[in-house]
């Protein structure tokens, strides 16, 4: 098996994703019309390439801490069912703040999955790509030791993406292949986006560098032909696919350039904690809105991006919390700051 090591890049790149995801969310929810329509091509970049960055990053992740060595399926079940548990607690805030609804059917509903709560379901999606990689892992090692053929079938998935959409009303249907009718089309379809998933994991075994010019000349590409090829995100157009893995690919190119810099070290923490960020900005939130009337957020642009940063200052607090307790009494006893 090829030798393992940590890519301060990732952790950098998650880190971007994060701080975009917790920004969008924030205007998505919290902010004003006009604070909507200034940060309109802002938002579509952050939308692109949001969900299918963390994909590519935990596929990286997947080779370098379960398919480079020997990993059994206890060890490996846990990671896979933490953001499950975090959707589910996204889900009931959603519910319980913005919805401001509490009939039992619906939490039932929620539970079972015939209902998604938004601005959650990328969670339960992450579930649901880890999970089949884990189950998956011996012909996805098969293929990555074989380029030729892994490159067939990545290029066959994303292909997929081309094939008319089902008219399925089924959510748990639609978070495998897609929907293209009712609130079923709003998931992040397992098929259309498993190639991406698949992307992370050959980065990781054959310690692959983004091009940044590769990355950019996509990006140019994407905005010069958007106005004539047509981009859909729900459900994800083949141009939207292919879209966000050169946007990753720029993202992951400058990530690696500035990942030496010390000065980005909370930025790398971000990312490396990067599920404790998404949720715990989604609880808080979630609970601003239930404060706001139900038609729109009332924040200007201003106090949106004030309340952002706070939500990830609030947490990265949080976070060296839990890293201090988690630390043995014999390294606190050795640190000069400890009190």
């Amino acid at each position: 098996m090829a030798q393992t090591y940590h890519n301060r890049g990732i952790d950098i790149l998650k880190g971007l994703l994060v701080i975009g995801m917790v920004f969008r969310h924030s205007i998505m929810l919290l902010g004003t019309q006009h604070a909507h329509n200034v940060t309109e091509n802002v938002n579509l970049v952050v939308d692109i390439v949001s969900y299918s960055g963390f994909l590519f990053c935990f596929g990286y992740a997947t080779w370098v801490a379960y398919f480079a060595k020997e990993t059994g399926f206890k060890r490996i079940l846990p990671t896979a069912l933490r953001p499950l548990v975090a959707y589910y607690l996204s889900a009931f805030f959603y519910i319980w703040f913005v919805q401001q609804r509490h009939p039992n059917d619906i939490f039932f509903k929620t539970i079972t999955l015939p209902r998604l709560a938004p601005n959650s379901e990328f969670l339960l999606a992450f579930t649901l790509t880890l999970l089949t990689g884990f189950l998956l892992r011996k012909p996805i090692q098969y293929i990555l030791e074989r380029p030729r053929v892994f490159f067939i079938v990545t290029s066959l998935l994303l292909l997929s993406s081309l094939i008319p959409y089902a008219s399925t009303l089924s959510i748990p249907a639609s978070l495998f292949i897609g929907s293209q009718i009712g609130k079923a089309k709003y998931t992040f379809p397992l098929l259309q986006y498993f190639p991406i998933y698949l992307l992370g994991i050959y980065a990781a075994r054959y310690k692959v560098q983004p091009n940044l010019w590769v990355g950019l000349l996509g990006v140019v590409l994407f905005y010069l032909l958007t106005p004539y090829i047509g981009i859909s995100r729900f459900p994800p157009s083949f141009s939207w696919i292919t879209a966000s893995i050169f946007f990753v690919m720029t993202w992951y190119a400058i990530s690696n350039i500035i990942s030496p810099w010390k000065i980005f070290d909370p930025l790398a923490s971000i990312g490396a904690n990067a599920l404790l960020y998404l949720l715990t900005s989604n609880l808080l939130i979630f609970a601003f809105r239930g404060t706001m009337p139900k038609d729109e957020g009332t924040m200007s642009l201003t106090l949106t991006l004030e309340a952002s940063a706070m939500i990830i200052l609030i947490t990265y607090f949080m976070a060296t919390l839990v890293r201090r307790a988690n630390r043995q009494p014999e390294d606190i006893i050795k640190t000069p700051t400890s009190v």
